[in-house]
């Protein structure tokens, strides 16, 4: 068996494309549950998810860059 070719690591504006749609998908089931129901805690914590992903970019981009 050949041994598998190491991958590419992943651009910085790919990386932070799929931080950020993830987020966004994951805060889209208690946002949209929110506007269903009427509860203003659930947007609230729709909000904080996508606000933890923007945040986490710079933090995120030092420990990528710290083992170059």
């Amino acid at each position: 068996m050949t041994a598998a070719a190491p991958r590419k690591r992943m651009s910085d504006r790919a990386e932070k494309a799929t931080r950020l749609a993830t987020a966004s998908v994951v805060s889209a089931i208690p946002g949209l549950t929110g506007i269903v129901t009427g509860t203003p805690w659930l947007g609230y914590t729709s909000t904080g998810i996508v606000l933890a992903a923007i945040l986490a970019g710079p933090v995120v981009e030092r420990i990528r860059h710290r083992g170059d």
